[in-house]
């Protein structure tokens, strides 16, 4: 009764947005390769996560791309935090994923829509009542489908695009922690990327909310600031 009770409150989180792999590409056979800080919080400002993100994709087609993308974030805290009561967690997830990208407007504006799948797991371990003999763990696994629609402008120095990541999470079945067995999701998303044609500096700032349950708990909004490289076509020589 205890454990039940105890991961079923606000105490426990069961998942964190990963960033959005938008590479705007413009013609077959370009890749992108980017690593970021990450970070994410349930809306309270009390509970973040932080990580690392590591996204590729490549254009192996005329207008189709693939994408294999790896996150991992975990609660910072110090043991005095951690007695208090608060949270630790720890999030990870691997994906795949497939789709279509098109320019437009002398390749200026690239839409681009891909889907794939996801596995992700999200663990929780916290202290009841400040007492370190009642710490309690959690850990739960899940699939996320997903189908990911953008626009965005760049050019050799500037990169900007909107996404709009529409998922659907199936958690795996665990009788002692009340979740449900399918969530929907939509996550708005901005990338932001500046700086020289191999490499620019890279951000994004994403929502998630779930339609499903509103005041499902997990975190809300995520960060990301990192690095991306470009690697151009290679053009056939004469």
């Amino acid at each position: 009764m205890l454990m039940a009770l105890c991961l079923s409150s606000c105490s426990s989180l069961y998942y964190a947005p990963n960033a959005q792999n938008v590479p705007v590409f413009k013609e077959k056979k370009e890749a992108r390769i980017s690593a970021a800080y990450y970070i994410a919080d349930d809306g309270t400002g009390y509970n973040p996560i932080e990580g690392i993100e590591v996204q590729s994709a490549y254009a192996a087609g005329k207008h189709f791309a693939i994408m294999v993308n790896g996150f991992k974030a975990r609660s910072v805290e110090d043991d005095e935090m951690y007695a208090s009561g608060l949270r630790h967690q720890q999030a990870q997830l691997i994906e795949l994923g497939a789709g279509y990208f098109k320019p437009f407007n002398k390749d200026k504006l690239v839409v681009e829509v891909y889907g794939g799948l996801g596995l992700g797991e999200f663990k929780n371990r916290f202290i009841i009542s400040n007492d370190s003999t009642l710490t309690i763990h959690s850990s739960v696994n899940f699939k996320r489908y997903f189908i990911q629609p953008s626009i965005g402008y760049s050019s050799s120095h500037l990169s900007v695009a909107f996404s709009l990541r529409l998922a659907g999470l199936a958690y795996d079945e665990k009788p002692e922690i009340d979740l449900g067995k399918f969530y929907f999701l939509v996550e708005p998303c901005v990338t932001f990327r500046a700086g020289w044609k191999s490499v620019k500096f890279h951000s994004q700032l994403q929502l998630s909310n779930n339609l499903t349950d509103t005041n499902f708990p997990q975190h809300r909004i995520s960060l990301n600031l990192g690095i991306c490289l470009s690697l151009p076509a290679k053009k056939n020589s004469e």
